[in-house]
């Protein structure tokens, strides 16, 4: 699957694919990768990363709960570098003809900014926090188009996927 970042519409921040990549290894383990690379003029942009993703239950009956570990760096060339872990707990719900995901994550980054009100000087920080997820799956002639929120009282995130499995 595929799906783009962007920053808020003040920023200089232009909106960058991120490609994913998921395998099987058994019948409720799955491991993930991303990774992404974009430059223009203004900016290099780096971002890689890992997942584990565990659904319990039996092979026989699938568990809708789903347990997702993931890490990765973020690289923005001469002005942050950010590396991040985080926990979810996803559930899928069935409505009429429509699978919908509810959940929740933990979240810790920390980094350095290199570029901190122009001053010489790094900065380190680290931020610690939770969203709730929501989102829905929509078969659009083989192609999976995957809408989700993501939401904290201080932030609202709009991603879009899309997915084609082989």
């Amino acid at each position: 699957s595929s799906f783009f970042i962007s920053g808020n519409k003040d920023s200089d921040f232009d909106p960058t694919p991120v490609l994913i990549g998921s395998m099987k290894i058994s019948w409720n383990l799955s491991l993930s990768g991303r990774m992404s690379a974009f430059s223009n003029e203004k900016k290099a942009i780096n971002i890689y990363g890992w997942g584990l993703s565990y659904k319990p239950g039996g092979e026989d009956r699938k568990s809708p709960w789903n347990f997702g570990i993931n890490s990765g760096v973020y690289k923005h060339f001469n002005n942050i570098s950010s590396s991040s872990f985080t926990l979810s707990l996803m559930r899928k719900i069935y409505l009429r003809k429509s699978d919908v995901f509810l959940g929740i994550s933990s979240n810790n980054v920390k980094g350095v900014n290199y570029n901190t009100d122009q001053n010489i000087d790094s900065q380190d920080f680290k931020y610690i926090f939770s969203n709730f997820i929501f989102g829905t799956t929509i078969k659009l002639k083989g192609i999976k188009i995957l809408p989700a929120f993501n939401y904290r009282t201080d932030n609202f995130v709009v991603i879009i996927g899309l997915q084609k499995e082989f």
